[in-house]
This record gives C-alpha cells, sequence and structure tokens, in this order.
C-alpha cells in the first residue's frame, strides 16, 4: 500500500515536471513579449524572482531550438553580450543598483565567478531539488551545445549571487573575459 502511495507520488511529480516544462517552452515567446523574461542577448535574460530580486538564465529550451547554431563558443558570445547588456540597463537607471541577482551555474570556475562579482554557494537541498526537476532538460541541452551525449555533473552545480552594483564594480574584468567570445 505504502510503495503504490509512493509510485503514484512520483508519478505525479514526473508528470507535473513534464507539464511545467512544456508550459514554459510554449510561454516563452509570450513571457517575453510582456516582459517578464527580459532579453540582454538572444540567449541571456533575466527574470523577476520577488522584491527586488532577479534570476540570471542563459536560455530556455524554446531559445536553444530556435539558435542556428549553438555550441560552447556561442553560449559564452550570448553571456558576455547580455552581461554587458545588463551592465548597461543597470548604469542606465533600469535596474536598481540594490537589486540581488542569483543563478544556478555549472559551467564556470567559482574563481571566474568570483572575479566576476558573484558570491558562489553549494545549492541548499530545495535547490537541489529544483535542478533536479529540470535535469533531462538540461542533459538535452548540453548534448545539443557539445554535439554528443552530454551529462551535467550534479557535484558541480553552484548557485551564485550578487547586487546590480557588485556587476558595475567588476564590469572592467567582465569585458576582458568575455571580449574573445562577443564579436
Amino acid at each position: 500500500m505504502i510503495l503504490a502511495a509512493i509510485g503514484i507520488s512520483f508519478a505525479w511529480a514526473c508528470g507535473a515536471i513534464v507539464v511545467f516544462r512544456i508550459g514554459r517552452w510554449i510561454t516563452t515567446p509570450l513571457l517575453r513579449k510582456l516582459g517578464l523574461y527580459r532579453y540582454y542577448s538572444p540567449m541571456f535574460f533575466t527574470q523577476p524572482f520577488g522584491r527586488c530580486r532577479l534570476e540570471l538564465h542563459l536560455g530556455t529550451t524554446w531559445d536553444f531550438f530556435s539558435q542556428r547554431r549553438v555550441s560552447q563558443h556561442v553560449l559564452m558570445a550570448h553571456l558576455g553580450a547580455g552581461m554587458k547588456g545588463l551592465i548597461t540597463a543597470i548604469k542606465n537607471g533600469e535596474v536598481d543598483q540594490k537589486t540581488k541577482l542569483r543563478g544556478t551555474m555549472y559551467f564556470l570556475s567559482n574563481t571566474t565567478l568570483e572575479s566576476l562579482g558573484f558570491s558562489v554557494r553549494r545549492p541548499l537541498p530545495l535547490e537541489y531539488i529544483a535542478f533536479a526537476a529540470n535535469y533531462i532538460e538540461l542533459c538535452l541541452l548540453s548534448s545539443i551545445v557539445k554535439h554528443r551525449i552530454s551529462f551535467v555533473d550534479i557535484r558541480r552545480v553552484r548557485m551564485i549571487n550578487a547586487t546590480a552594483a557588485d556587476l558595475v564594480a567588476h564590469e572592467g574584468e567582465m569585458l576582458r573575459l568575455t571580449r574573445r567570445f562577443v564579436s
């Protein structure tokens, strides 16, 4: 009886994840048009995450599939252009300097992230669960980028945090690091 209940709960959870992911894919153009997803490059956007908080994202599934060619170099170029655009928006007063920024990262080193003004920490248990809910999709997107089957190493996942002012203060390092990727 207990195993049946666990099985049903697991099936519901998996179904909810699939519905959420499909819903996010379908609604990406609408959320972009409504301004809930604010793009700073074709694959870098912010999304409100509470009061005076923004979550940083490097593209949705929709964005990945709408690109003609996606590679690690292209992703880094979009990240660099997006960060540059976000810093410009902060300097222009479109994003308050006190705004807190957060994101999930697994492909840049802690040293690099810290040099860009981010504090780095391991995810909390609930954040690991949220990451796990996206795991299959992330592996699919990673496989597309790397042009081979690829699995995301969950041990490398980190949470990054900064304020908008932190990014402006580290603008020179950001530009230096991404200059080789942004044309």
